[in-house]
């Protein structure tokens, strides 16, 4: 036989009557909404069907970079930072006949606060046969880039072209902050080159070297100034100063340089 509960109890003081905490009514009334368009949004964007827009992504990457463009799959992808993109084997062919392979790129919105002046942001890591690209590209009427270069075969790069009987071999990490505007590119390089040789027309022999590192600054006018620049190598070691004056290109502008070997 089981026992009366005491007489003093209030009523409906039991456990079978406890109930927990409520969430506020204009807390379900605003949030059951949002959660069924975020729901919603997120699958639409995983079903979305992005391989019917590789081709004109490829187009515009194409006008973008002056060649021809080939993706072969574009596919949407969930990160940490949020939704993006990822395109793989990318094909970029020059008319010049250079090329190049990308197997693969991811590309999401940025955490920046350009957003808030009307200036997209977006976040690349790009793996390709030359090297791999990491960093953010803000758009606008002054695109810029924040990010680094790592790994870059510099043998692959086309310097000759810029500079007549130049070759540079080697391999290439590279940090750059840099804002493009209608004269040239604007910010800082910081370069640290391994394992490589350097030639040039004024050279006799093109000279092999372990490390090449240094930073330079771009200015407004297209001046380069070269800082904390060192060069250590087998054959010679060298320190150098100075930088380009304002020209149509660094190739073509004044040269005034301190070296000391």
């Amino acid at each position: 036989m089981s026992a009366a509960p005491p007489d003093d109890l209030p009523a409906g003081s039991g456990s079978a009557g406890a109930t927990g905490p409520t969430l506020p009514r204009w807390l379900l009334v605003l949030g059951m909404p949002v959660a069924a368009v975020v729901l919603v949004t997120f699958f639409v964007f995983l079903r979305f069907p992005f391989d019917r827009f590789a081709d004109a992504a490829a187009h515009q990457a194409g006008v973008a970079l002056g060649a021809e463009v080939e993706i072969a799959s574009l596919d949407p992808t969930l990160t940490l930072g949020g939704p993006g993109f990822v395109a793989r084997r990318l094909l970029v062919r020059w008319p010049d006949g250079a090329r190049a392979q990308v197997e693969e790129a991811r590309l999401r919105p940025a955490w920046s606060p350009s957003w808030l002046a009307a200036r997209p942001a977006f976040h690349l890591d790009a793996t390709a046969d030359v090297g791999r690209v990491v960093g953010t590209f803000t758009l606008g009427d002054e695109p810029g880039f924040d990010g680094r270069l790592e790994a870059v075969a510099l043998d692959r790069l086309p310097i000759d072209r810029f500079a007549e009987g130049a070759s540079l071999g080697g391999t290439l990490d590279l940090e750059a902050d840099l804002v493009l505007r209608a004269q040239g590119p604007v910010g800082r390089l910081r370069f640290d080159a391994r394992d490589g040789s350097l030639a040039a027309a004024m050279l006799p022999i093109a000279l092999p070297y372990a490390t090449l590192r240094g930073a330079a600054e771009l200015a407004d006018d297209g001046r380069i100034a070269l800082e904390d620049v060192a060069l250590e190598g087998p054959m010679v070691s060298a320190t150098v100063e100075g930088g380009t004056g304002p020209g149509p290109s660094p190739w073509l502008a004044p040269l005034e340089l301190d070296v000391h070997l």
